[in-house]
């Protein structure tokens, strides 16, 4: 019986992990490399939907450390934290 709960958690995990990221689209990644080409600092919407497409990858592969890294990575605050310490690295970086 606790081999199947495992089992639907899994494949609930990683269908809504599917989900998160038919949501996101895969031009984010088009977005974000015309942004480096031409030496511009990302939006915080650009790298926040980009997280939330993580996220998803994370929820889509299974293991407790890819789930709890993927359910964080939904947080509005968390993802608020990693965009203000992705933005001031890249600023730094571009300059």
């Amino acid at each position: 019986m606790p081999l199947l709960s495992i089992f639907f958690i899994c494949i609930a995990t990683g269908g809504f992990g599917l989900w998160l990221m038919r949501t996101e689209d895969i031009s984010l990644w088009t977005l974000l490399e015309s942004e480096f080409v031409n030496k511009r600092l990302p939006t915080e919407e650009l790298l926040d939907a980009i997280l939330l497409y993580f996220a998803g990858v994370d929820l889509l592969i299974p293991g407790f450390m890819t789930d709890a890294i993927g359910f964080a990575l939904i947080l509005p605050h968390f993802r608020n934290w990693i965009v203000v310490l992705t933005r001031k690295y890249l600023k730094n970086k571009l300059q």
